[in-house]
């Protein structure tokens, strides 16, 4: 998405799930908050590696 081209004061836009294609407005790394929830409470293999997804686009919080 480019930044510059979009007005800031435009309507935020769903955007599909990479892991279950559902349209969603809050989207982190691809996926959706219901497939966050899932996976941290379903599937541990499969949130640590969107944790490690995040840290990877995100970088790590620093402790000081």
């Amino acid at each position: 998405m480019d930044l510059e081209a979009t007005p800031l004061d435009s309507i935020a836009q769903p955007r599909p799930c990479v892991r279950c294609s559902k349209p969603c407005l809050l989207w982190v790394v691809g996926r959706c908050a219901d497939c966050m929830a899932d996976m941290y409470f379903n599937h541990p293999e499969d949130y640590r590696a969107f944790k490690d997804d995040v840290r990877e686009e995100f970088g790590t919080k620093a402790i000081a």
